[in-house]
């Protein structure tokens, strides 16, 4: 099906149609700093604030190019501001294209440096989250949602190069699957297993500020059974609180508890 799409009609939406997937973008940039929080700040190469800062930045650099672009495209009255909006528009879309692809190899490394690292190596307040199901598939699903989010970006440059009355731009069944199926299934995946829900109450517990570090701390404590086994849990220390080191016999296991600062 060929059927040529009347483009003077739908720039009305063209622009929204650009655009979205940036916010869809940011929301992905905000759950990696939470992850490497979950597994542990001293396994990454960068930060979390780093994480955030620089991707939410980039993704809003693109948001503007690509607003700005599309302006321009819809209103134009000649050829040449259309081609120029439309440039603008391709090199915003570029930009996304390219923030997500460092994204995705950073994503992948921090990744890789967590299969090497040993239990004892990661956050062990996040123990328990790490090791339930929804919180594993939400890492897959995630990984799926980028996937779907790159794709679009990489087919909308490729369609916006090519014009709005290009061969892309006009083949309806092509425009559905790498345009709108990609972030429907973005979409449906983050919704399922939404970040709040997957990390299960935990999602404030990994944030991180931009202001100074808390250095008031907390219990780092590990639980062990009669029967030998253990996990780990932790208490936050109260602002009023002295540092504390203490071995509590609670029942038929024994809590060890260490001050981490």
């Amino acid at each position: 099906m060929n059927e040529e799409i009347d483009w003077p009609t739908s720039s009305r939406y063209l622009v929204c149609l650009t655009i979205g997937p940036a916010f869809l973008s940011a929301a992905v940039y905000l759950c990696l700093a939470r992850i490497v929080v979950a597994y542990g700040e001293d396994l990454s190469r960068f930060s979390p604030r780093f994480y955030t800062l620089t991707f939410i930045t980039f993704d809003f650099i693109a948001l503007l190019l690509q607003a700005a672009g599309g302006g321009i495209a819809s209103g134009a009255t000649t050829a040449s501001s259309n081609k120029m909006g439309i440039n603008i528009m391709v090199a915003g879309v570029g930009w996304q294209v390219a923030s997500l692809g460092i994204f995705a190899i950073l994503c992948a490394e921090f990744g890789w440096r967590v299969n090497r690292s040993s239990e004892s190596q990661r956050n062990p307040s996040f123990a328990l989250l790490r090791n339930t199901f929804r919180f594993k598939a939400f890492l897959w699903t995630l990984g799926l949602a980028t996937l779907a989010i790159f794709v679009r970006s990489v087919f909308r440059c490729a369609e916006l190069q090519a014009g709005l009355h290009g061969k892309l731009a006009n083949q309806q069944i092509t425009f559905m699957i790498l345009e709108g199926a990609m972030i429907a299934s973005a979409c449906i995946l983050l919704t399922v297993f939404h970040p709040g829900l997957s990390f299960q109450g935990r999602w404030h517990d990994a944030s991180w500020s931009l202001g100074k570090k808390d250095k008031m701390g907390g219990l780092g404590v590990v639980h062990k059974s009669s029967g030998g086994n253990k996990w780990a849990s932790w208490i936050p220390r109260k602002k009023n609180n002295s540092p504390v080191d203490e071995k509590v016999g609670v029942g038929d296991s024994e809590v060890y508890s260490h001050n981490l600062p």
